[in-house]
């Protein structure tokens, strides 16, 4: 017996008991809205959802398209609070289109620490059974559509079909723990940067004390070579100056002995003048 054909599809697996707590399929062409209103696809009952919150849809690319990925994730804002594909904020009606894997997050943290959204889901690719992928509608001239309307739909596999024949309990519970041991392991991963970041914290403030020894030690250098100029002109200037003072004694000394000959002069000339003014005076009154 032959394998029943296969077709590729979206998963919406919930993190949390929001949305009725099972898993949405999303197949091609398919868009799916988000919301706490009732008219919503997928209905959300938590505070931080908008109404009409956002939409996720998926195409499939044609094997001509494909490169790396053979379909599109388009996650759609439509709403005011916050949504968030992996971390990114989208703006608002701002289009994301995001990869199997990631995380897409309807409204703010409800605190810092452990980063709970108002819901929260995980998107997966998945390969369900499909027996004849039913075309679209839009695409088919009127021929066509009288001809597809006599087909029953019970011949194509319906969502929830899909989403029991995509994921058994025992799978689903393999791929809760598999999320589990994943969002362990980014607790711990996250846990390691801190710890890197913290660690280059203090080798950076390392470094930074390390410049600045190495700055105060140039300093200290520089102060020493200019003291020991300093110490080498005072040497010489001392030097100079004892020479100054040997000098100055030495002319002080010949001053000395001038001065007492001068003097000694001077006294011979006053008694030399004495005598002559006696003379003088002498042959005055004689003359007389």
């Amino acid at each position: 017996m032959d394998d029943p054909p296969t077709a590729e599809a979206l998963l919406l697996v919930p993190l949390s008991t929001e949305g009725e707590g099972k898993a949405w399929l999303i197949r091609d062409g398919e868009t799916r809205s988000i919301g706490k209103k009732a008219e919503c696809d997928i209905v959300v009952n938590a505070d931080a959802v908008s109404g009409h919150h956002c939409t996720v849809g998926l195409n499939l690319l044609s094997p001509y398209a494909r490169q790396e990925q053979k379909f599109v994730i388009t996650v759609r804002n439509i709403g005011r609070s916050a949504t968030f594909v992996d971390g990114h904020r989208l703006e608002a009606a701002e289009v994301r289109y995001a990869r199997p894997g990631e995380m897409l997050n309807l409204g703010r943290p409800t605190s810092q620490s452990d980063q709970q959204y108002g819901a929260s889901f995980r998107l997966y690719s998945v390969v369900i059974e499909d027996a004849v992928k039913r075309p679209r509608e839009d695409s088919l001239g009127g021929v066509e559509k009288e001809v597809l309307a006599e087909i029953p739909r019970s011949a194509y596999s319906s969502a929830s079909s899909a989403v029991d024949k995509a994921l058994s309990p025992k799978q689903f519970a393999a791929m809760r723990k598999e999320e589990d041991r994943a969002k362990e392991q980014t607790i711990k991963l996250e846990a390691t940067e801190r710890s890197l970041r913290r660690a280059r914290r203090q080798l950076q403030d390392y470094r930074r004390r390390m410049e600045k020894l190495e700055r105060s030690n140039l300093k200290l250098k520089d102060s020493n070579d200019e003291l020991s100029v300093r110490v080498r002109l005072l040497e010489a200037m001392a030097q100079t100056k004892e020479d100054a003072l040997v000098a100055i004694e030495e002319a002080a000394e010949l001053w000395s002995e001038d001065r007492t000959r001068l003097e000694a002069e001077a006294a011979r000339c006053g008694d030399s003048v004495r005598e002559a003014a006696s003379e003088l005076e002498a042959a005055t009154r004689a003359k007389e």
